[in-house]
C-alpha cells in the first residue's frame, strides 16, 4: 500500500519499527522518484534525530553532579556536614567576608586530621559559663563544648584560641580584640580601610590557627587515643628506630654503596609500615609514597605549612561589591 509517495509495509508485532530510511532497502525499496542525494539527506536527518533522542535519554538517567564552589560567603554558607572545615563565624564583618572552600578543604584533606575544624568567634567571658559536673566533666551553659580541655590562657584575651574537642578542633578568632587594636592602637578611622585591614589580619590569624591544629595533632600527644598505636610516644619511638635504621644502612657497609644503602633503608621503612598497617597502624597512608616515610607525620605537617603559604595564602578575602553604574 502506498501512502504519501512512500512504500509502507505493515509490520508484525515482534518487529522493531524503524524510520523508513533506516530499514533494509531490499524490503523497502526507495521511491523511484527520489534522487540518491535526497535519499542520503533523509538518512542523515533520521540518524541525527535518532542520536539526539538517545543523548537526551542518557542525560536524564545520569545523576547531577554537585560542583563545589570555590568562594562562599560567611553569612550564607552551604551545608557543611561532609566538609573538613566548618565555618560558624558570625562576628565582625562576617557579611563582608568569603572563604576559599576549595583551598581550605585541600589543605585539611592533605593533613588528614581526626575530625572537623570548626571556626567561630572568641567569647572572652566563656570560662565563667562553665560548671563542673559530679563526674568531673564540664558542661557549658552557653558557649563551651562538652568534653573540651580548658586552658588557663583563654582568660588572657589572646588573638585566637585553638581547642581540642571530641569532634576534632575548634578555632576561635578574637574579632573584638582585633577590631579594637586597629581602631585604638593603629588609629584607623576610615570604615572601608578598617574593614579591609580587619579581613586581611583575620585571614592571617585563620591560617596560623589551622597550622597550629596540624602541629598539635601530628607532633604532640594532645590527640592521643586509648590504643597503643594511637599514642604519640609509640609513633615517636618507631620513627626514631626507622631513622636510626636509615642512618646505619645509608653508609657503606662492606660492598654496599651509599646509594644502595639509601634504597635499602627506604624499603625497610616501607616494609615496616606495610606489615604494621593491618593490625597496628602507626600513621595515616593516603598516597603510595607515604609508605616510605616515618611514623611521625612530619611530612604532612610540612606539606600543610607549604599549602597555607602558597596556594592557600588567601583563604579569606573581602567580598567585592558590584560597581554601580552612574547615570548622567
Amino acid at each position: 500500500m502506498e501512502q504519501g509517495g512512500e512504500c509502507v509495509r505493515h509490520t508484525r508485532s515482534s518487529e522493531k519499527i524503524l524510520p523508513l530510511s533506516l530499514k533494509n532497502p531490499r524490503e523497502n525499496p526507495p521511491d523511484s522518484n527520489q534522487t540518491p542525494e535526497s535519499q542520503l539527506g533523509n538518512i542523515r536527518e533520521n540518524l541525527s534525530a535518532f542520536q539526539t533522542k538517545l543523548k537526551d535519554g542518557r542525560e536524564k538517567k545520569e545523576p547531577s553532579k554537585h560542583v563545589l564552589q570555590s568562594w562562599e560567603s560567611f553569612s550564607n554558607p552551604p551545608p557543611q556536614d561532609n566538609f573538613w572545615f566548618v565555618n560558624l563565624y558570625g562576628g565582625n564583618y562576617a557579611s563582608s567576608m568569603e572563604l576559599d572552600r576549595n583551598r581550605v578543604e585541600a589543605t585539611l584533606k592533605y593533613a588528614h586530621l581526626n575530625g572537623q575544624v570548626v571556626l567561630t568567634s572568641f567569647v572572652p567571658s566563656r570560662k565563667r559559663s562553665i560548671e563542673a559536673n559530679s563526674d568531673g566533666s564540664v558542661t557549658a551553659k552557653s558557649t563551651a563544648f562538652w568534653g573540651e580541655n580548658l586552658e588557663e590562657n583563654e582568660t588572657e584575651n589572646p588573638p585566637y584560641v585553638v581547642t581540642s574537642t571530641p569532634q576534632g578542633w575548634r578555632i576561635e578568632i578574637n574579632d573584638t580584640k582585633l577590631r579594637e587594636e586597629l581602631v585604638e592602637k593603629e588609629k584607623i578611622s576610615d570604615a572601608k580601610r578598617l574593614q579591609k585591614e580587619f579581613i586581611k589580619r583575620f585571614n592571617s590569624l585563620t591560617k596560623r590557627a589551622l597550622f597550629e591544629c596540624v602541629v598539635k595533632e601530628k607532633l604532640t600527644p594532645v590527640k592521643d587515643g586509648e590504643e597503643l598505636n594511637e599514642k604519640f610516644g609509640t609513633k615517636l619511638i618507631a620513627a626514631v628506630g626507622q631513622i636510626l635504621t636509615f642512618a646505619v644502612v645509608s653508609f657503606p657497609l662492606g660492598e654496599l654503596t651509599i646509594l644502595q644503602g639509601y634504597a635499602l633503608s627506604f624499603f625497610l621503612v616501607a616494609g615496616f609500615n606495610i606489615l604494621t598497617r593491618p593490625a597496628f597502624p602507626l600513621r595515616k597512608i593516603d598516597y603510595p609514597w607515604e609508605y616510605f616515610l616515618p611514623t611521625v607525620e612530619i611530612d604532612k605537617t610540612i606539606g600543610s605549612f607549604i599549602n597555607l603559604q602558597t596556594r592557600g595564602r588567601k583563604l579569606v578575602k573581602e567580598i567585592k561589591q558590584p560597581k554601580s553604574n552612574k547615570v548622567g
